[in-house]
């Protein structure tokens, strides 16, 4: 007789209904991403297929000059020269395409998994400019500027992703004139992190020397909460204009 509160050994576990729907989710999502990554390579394999008659063509003519070279008197070290030389080409080709696949296969994974964080903005400028910093907007009705990721913080980059990005600005002066350019010797435009103070650091600094615009980019790490600050040097005034004075960040590799 089995002893009351023990379980008795023959009674096998039935599993709630909540551990098969959490199951079917899980199998539901494997299998979505699977057909996603096998039409992404298969439409890949049906464009390269589409220029495979033109190396078939170029194959063909290789062919053809060797028969030629053979009935001309073409000794047997050019003809085997000839088929090295194609042996080869096939192997190279091959070696390109596993290579693209593989390459692609690991670009589907990290757009879908680790997307891109992309920041393009331009200048929000108020007149006096009372402090060194530059402030930046985004929007759809302010022309060709947005945040997909980052974000603003009264006018400054804030930072929501651990990465390497890729950093670029362009700063444009006002009522400057390249030929008779009375810009400070020691004008500059810095891009820092000013926020949080343990992180705090230059990333770029651009003199303008006797020109009227700067522009530079660099690749540099940035963690998450990071504070992206732009500095001008007083009194000088940028330009308004989207296509001369701009800021923006691409997030490149975790």
């Amino acid at each position: 007789m089995v002893e009351e509160g023990r379980p008795c050994p023959w009674v096998l576990f039935r599993p709630s209904w909540n551990t098969y729907l959490r199951f079917g989710l899980l199998m539901v999502l494997i299998l979505f991403i699977s057909c996603l990554i096998y039409c992404v390579l298969f439409r890949r394999q049906q464009q390269k297929t589409q220029l495979e008659p033109l190396e078939v063509r170029e194959g063909e003519k290789g062919e053809e000059g060797r028969q030629e070279l053979k009935h001309s008197g073409g000794t047997g070290q050019a003809r085997e020269g000839c088929a090295g030389a194609q042996a080869k080409d096939t192997k190279k080709r091959q070696n390109r395409n596993e290579m693209g696949r593989k390459e692609e296969a690991f670009s589907v994974f990290r757009y879908f998994f680790f997307q891109a964080h992309v920041a393009e903005l331009q200048l929000n400028l108020t007149v006096p400019r009372k402090d060194l910093t530059l402030h930046w907007e985004a929007g759809p009705t302010l022309g060709r500027s947005f945040t997909h990721g980052p974000g603003l913080e009264k006018g400054r980059l804030y930072i929501r992703r651990d990465g390497i990005y890729r950093l670029h600005i362009q700063v444009t002066l006002a009522n400057c004139s390249a030929a008779c350019s009375t810009v400070q010797p020691r004008a500059t435009v810095t891009v820092s992190i000013c926020s949080p103070t343990a992180h705090s650091i230059s990333l770029l600094r651009l003199h303008f020397g006797q020109s009227c615009t700067v522009a530079s980019q660099r690749l540099t790490r940035l963690a998450l909460g990071d504070i992206l600050c732009t500095n001008l040097t007083l009194p000088l005034l940028p330009s308004r204009n989207a296509d001369e004075t701009f800021f923006g960040v691409h997030w490149v590799y975790p």
